[in-house]
């Protein structure tokens, strides 16, 4: 904390104790380091939560602002040598299940998904993502903004390593490789 301080103090000032305390920009970090996304770019991550915590001090939702400020880095390191990132994306009906199916609450918002629901979604996800696999790539699952982290939850415990990504997290110049979606249901009913 004090070597952030000294790199960037005047953000950091503007930052703390005003808009949001130390312990909330730790869990911001920790957010991150979570799911493998660097944090040295600093400047960015202290910039944007100054910007974004003025609006909302929930550090879920503040993680999600920077991660989207961190598009560069994020992108570059999800790149396959032929420079596409290659992924396995939610089909929108699913998307809004799982959307359908977020509850906010006084300790935050979380995913309240039948298990069913979610013991489906998981076996789709598996098929998809062994197809990609078998294609030579790193698993990578992109999604909307407002499903990524609801969905990262929900497989975190059976896929941890999983990464999850929203399109707003990549470079908008990047060329995306979809091998297909994880999607539940049959082509006539809505999932």
């Amino acid at each position: 904390v004090d070597t952030v301080r000294t790199n960037n103090s005047a953000v950091v000032e503007e930052l703390t104790p005003a808009l949001l305390n130390l312990g909330d920009i730790q869990k911001v970090l920790q957010n991150l380091l979570r799911e493998r996304v660097s944090i040295r770019d600093l400047t960015t991550i202290l910039e944007t939560l100054a910007d974004h915590a003025r609006a909302t001090k929930d550090t879920d939702h503040l993680t999600e602002q920077v991660r989207q400020a961190l598009f560069r880095s994020i992108t570059k390191a999800h790149l396959s040598p032929d420079n596409a990132i290659h992924a396995v994306t939610l089909d929108p009906r699913l998307e809004q299940v799982l959307i359908g199916a977020v509850h906010r609450g006084e300790g935050g918002a979380f995913l309240a998904l039948e298990p069913r629901m979610a013991q489906k979604v998981i076996t789709a996800l598996s098929r998809q993502i062994e197809t990609l696999s078998r294609q030579g790539y790193a698993p990578l699952i992109l999604c909307s903004p407002a499903v990524r982290l609801y969905f990262k939850r929900l497989i975190e415990k059976l896929l941890p390593n999983l990464t999850v990504l929203s399109y707003n997290e990549l470079d908008p110049k990047t060329e995306i490789q979809s091998s297909g979606a994880v999607t539940v249901g049959d082509e006539n009913t809505a999932v």
